[in-house]
């Protein structure tokens, strides 16, 4: 069809957003929290960024391609679900 279609993971981080806003520990940690723009930024970073063009199939943190933790690469698990 002529289309290029990648796909790739991106977790963006723990993002500070007014969910959980009425929780102490919440608030005393929020400053090491990213914002919700940096949180975005990382998903526009590997969705448009011309140095992963034709790149699939990954896992991205803090705009770096990095692995899974053993259960999220683990096949018998992904055939079960």
């Amino acid at each position: 069809m002529g289309v290029n279609v990648t796909m790739n993971c991106v977790h963006p981080g723990i993002v500070r957003t007014r969910l959980a806003r009425e929780y102490l520990l919440f608030f005393l940690a929020s400053k090491l929290l990213k914002t919700i723009p940096e949180a975005a930024a990382m998903t526009c970073y590997v969705a448009t960024h011309p140095r992963l063009f034709n790149v699939s199939g990954k896992y991205f943190a803090d705009c770096s391609e990095t692995s899974t933790s053993k259960l999220g690469s683990n096949s018998t698990e992904a055939a079960r679900l």
